[in-house]
């Protein structure tokens, strides 16, 4: 493992990452993971990428929403919601109205991560696993559901 993956994984385990609150989706807390996209719009190329990579089984076996903020638009699991609103989302997440950027947010409503830009979902993935609560997740489930 690297020094800056090394330090994401530290950052994380003592949430030193962020500590927005996940109370725009209090109903998802302690159950669901949230990965948002931000994006000036759906046409953005990041955006379009990103989406696509997380149209895998992969994503759901981590207990994951996706969120898209795409404009004025808010989309959870590619369904439009009317609550919370887009501007909420970027307050919350201290991301810039036309600015692209991805957050992980854990079960514990802390954002995992971080970024301005595209990330591999791969990336994503391997954070997720390195987290106590998925540890123990992937012990008590059948290989199936992993």
């Amino acid at each position: 493992m690297d020094w800056s993956r090394r330090s994401l994984v530290a950052a994380t385990m003592t949430g030193a990452v962020g500590a927005a609150d996940a109370t725009a989706f209090p109903d998802k807390r302690w159950r669901r993971r949230l990965f948002l996209i931000f994006a000036p719009s759906a046409e953005h190329e990041g955006f379009k990428q990103m989406r696509a990579q997380t149209r895998t089984p992969k994503f759901g076996a981590r207990d994951l929403d996706l969120v898209e903020v795409t404009g004025d638009e808010v989309r959870v699991n590619r369904q439009p919601v009317a609550a919370p609103g887009a501007e909420q989302l970027r307050r919350a997440y201290e991301v810039a109205r036309r600015t692209f950027a991805v957050r992980l947010v854990g079960k514990d409503g802390t954002v995992k991560l971080a970024r301005s830009g595209a990330v591999p979902i791969t990336e994503v993935y391997d954070l997720i696993d390195t987290m106590p609560m998925r540890q123990r997740e992937m012990r008590e489930r059948s290989p199936a559901e992993r």
